[in-house]
């Protein structure tokens, strides 16, 4: 161990605030350690000789100084991916690279907590992350000079990152954090077989589309989560992701939330939309079907599905009704539905609607066969959905265009 004082007169040259703390804890020794001003004259009063760990006071007491705390493993691994560059990481042997320091002006928020925290749903709320901001509430980090509180092992900077924390605007640390939060999530739960992993890459870039993620940005997203996961083939999941954001922006088909949530559950894909900032692109709070028709008809009832049918599919799909026929929009041009595609996606909206609800009974109801073809009846008759022989016949040269009915 190296020598305490000598440590924390370190950290007092680099304008941070140290906090003593007892060996092997992260705590300090007491309540009043916010209060308490710590100096080069009488920092000998606070650190000796003896085994002792050290913190750091976060936010404007340190100018400024952030910790972006990684507490799993997938968040270590798709950190760097994803945080701007910074001279200032630390971490300890079980857990390399833990710890990267920035300077920002957070802590002089009032809207935002002294730690910003990431859990994974569920109940036993794995921590992913947090944002360690400091601020009035004041926050601290245990730093290099100091030893784990569990395994004893030694907290020390990275190789050559012994520097200057990065100056980075907030917002954008904020921005940053909660996407390796969500790329942690989804690399926890990212498929284990073989075949579903290029599709699931697809779902998920879709769904950045969505978020207004650029080719780049979704492609190195995918890349981070599928390194984290361990799945050999990240290249390819790379490549989706951003094939699915090229795709979104040339104006053809794409996933979003609804293929997000069959995917992943309910639980982790509201979060990753959450944190994501989805809450702009599409509903995020449940399924689309009550999203969108709890308002207008009992929720999990034919009427409310066939109500978010219509509404998912209110540019791609048509029914005549003369020609008892469904159409439905390719991306390049309208055409006759004869492979039951339509009925494929009520199917699709029954089954993400069977997934919010505890039941099994309801949930095999709501999947059910009848369910599915009232959905698909009772679509048909949707004012944004229902349309004439004649719309169609009127110009023979716009039938199979773009042109929407």
């Amino acid at each position: 161990m190296t020598d305490p004082l000598q440590v924390a007169l370190a950290y007092l040259a680099r304008g941070w605030k140290p906090i003593p703390v007892p060996f092997r804890s992260r705590r300090p020794r007491d309540d009043e350690w916010q209060k308490r001003a710590i100096d080069a004259a009488n920092a000998p009063q606070h650190f000796n000789d003896g085994p002792q760990n050290i913190g750091v006071q976060l936010g404007p007491v340190s100018n400024g100084l952030t910790d972006v705390d990684l507490d799993c493993v997938e968040a270590v691994a798709i950190a760097p991916y994803m945080l701007p560059k910074t001279a200032a990481i630390f971490g300890r042997s079980g857990k390399r690279a833990s710890h990267w320091l920035y300077r920002t002006e957070l802590g002089d928020r009032a809207d935002l907590k002294a730690a910003e925290q990431f859990k994974a749903p569920g109940k036993d709320k794995v921590m992913l992350c947090e944002l360690r901001i400091g601020g009035t509430a004041g926050a601290q980090t245990v730093f290099p000079g100091s030893a784990h509180e569990h395994t004893g092992e030694l907290i020390t900077w990275e190789p050559q990152c012994d520097g200057e924390p990065a100056k980075v605007d907030g917002d954008t640390l904020l921005k940053l954090v909660k996407r390796v939060a969500a790329a942690a999530l989804l690399a926890r739960h990212w498929p284990t077989a073989q075949g579903s992993r290029h599709d699931t890459a697809l779902i998920v870039g879709g769904f950045l589309a969505r978020c207004s993620f650029s080719e780049t940005d979704a492609r190195t997203f995918l890349e981070a989560i599928a390194r984290a996961a361990n799945d050999p083939e990240w290249r390819d999941r790379a490549t989706a992701g951003r094939d699915a954001v090229r795709q979104h922006r040339s104006g053809g088909k794409h996933y979003g939330f609804p293929e997000l949530l069959n995917t992943f559950g309910k639980a982790v894909a509201i979060k990753v939309a959450e944190w994501l900032g989805a809450d702009s692109t599409e509903p995020i709070t449940t399924t689309p079907s009550v999203a969108s028709a709890s308002k207008e008809a009992p929720p999990f009832s034919d009427e409310a599905l066939a109500l978010c049918f219509a509404s998912e599919h209110a540019d791609d799909a048509r029914h005549v009704a003369t020609w008892s026929k469904w159409l439905r929009y390719d991306g390049t041009c309208w055409c006759v539905d004869e492979t039951m595609h339509a009925f494929d996606a009520a199917r699709a909206v029954c089954r993400a609607v069977a997934a919010e609800v505890n039941k099994p009974g309801m949930r095999r109801g709501l999947a059910s066969a009848k369910t599915v073809a009232a959905v698909e009846r009772l679509a048909r008759a949707d004012r944004r959905l229902a349309t004439s022989a004649e719309q169609w016949d009127a110009d023979a040269w716009t039938f199979n265009t773009g042109e929407r009915a």
